[in-house]
């Protein structure tokens, strides 16, 4: 009896961890059919390192606020209308999107850093997210580019704040999540 009762029990563990194993697998949005949003009221919210920690906190904070309505038939450029608007870090920034791949999507968004205090560098923002019907999530990693000739230009100290910011830079992510809410108000 006790035999038969460890088989049982030896069984439904190794069903539960069969069924469970199934639960636990990794999505792969690249893999998935296109999703097409569903259209409505979407709360699009801020996370990582990013959140409060930059200059443009303040947009950052309206933004969340403010969401957005998506209307039917309208989708496809939400990705990257959401990159734009909430990793843009000044204007005049330059998007290099891959194509989507079923419900994946990448790409880098570049920004020109502060023309006064150091011309002709960028921050550059590796990012990458996936689509579901009611769902985008975004996640990106943040570089500041800046030429050996920025550097040299400035006094030293100064020099040397700029090349820390520019190694925890790169340390730090962002992160949007743009949340369908119900119908558009």
């Amino acid at each position: 009896m006790v035999l038969l009762f460890r088989a049982a029990a030896a069984a439904l563990v190794v069903t539960t961890g069969l069924a469970l194993s199934g639960c636990t697998e990794a999505r792969d949005p690249a893999s998935e059919e296109p999703a097409t949003l569903l259209p409505g009221q979407y709360k699009v919210s801020i996370g990582g390192d990013m959140q409060g920690g930059m200059p443009f906190a303040s947009k950052v904070a309206r933004d969340e606020q403010d969401g957005f309505c998506l209307a039917a038939g309208y989708g496809e450029d939400v990705p990257e209308m959401l990159v734009r608007q909430h990793l843009g870090m000044a204007e005049g920034c330059s998007l290099d999107a891959a194509p989507r791949q079923g419900n994946a999507f990448s790409g880098k968004l570049s920004c020109p850093t502060d023309p006064e205090r150091a011309a002709g560098g960028s921050f550059d923002i590796t990012y990458s997210g996936a689509v579901s019907p009611d769902r985008i999530d975004i996640n990106g990693q943040i570089k500041l580019e800046l030429p050996d000739s920025v550097l040299a230009s400035m006094a030293p100290e100064e020099a040397e704040q700029m090349k820390q910011a520019q190694a925890m830079m790169e340390k730090m992510t962002i992160s949007v999540t743009a949340e369908h809410n119900g119908a558009c108000s």
